[in-house]
């Protein structure tokens, strides 16, 4: 078998990272108690290779996770809206003032 190119040993890492910092906005989200709760119950449920299942999390859990990804969904779609602005700006031609 080759060995794997360098260029997916840098996705791997960019992976990783964004995994991580989706993983630390999520506690920070939750806030310390119910992060700590949340781990502590998929550790005990499901174990370290087990998948959660949707509906499976006890309801005040559920709840903090749903307000977390509605919040994420309104940050990504603000970030797309302000870059496709910038792109139309960046497309625009720009107006030359007219001197009498």
């Amino acid at each position: 078998m080759p060995p794997e190119p360098p260029e997916l040993k840098e996705l791997y890492q960019r992976r990783d990272a964004a995994i991580i910092g989706v993983i630390d906005d999520l506690k920070q989200a939750l806030g310390p108690n119910a992060a700590a709760d949340l781990e502590d119950y998929v550790k005990n449920k499901f174990g370290r290779t087990s998948r959660v299942e949707h509906g499976s999390l006890p309801p005040a859990l559920q709840q903090k996770l749903q307000e977390y990804g509605e919040q994420r969904s309104r940050e990504m779609q603000e970030q797309k809206r302000r870059e496709r602005e910038a792109q139309q700006q960046q497309q625009r031609p720009e107006k030359q003032e007219v001197q009498p």
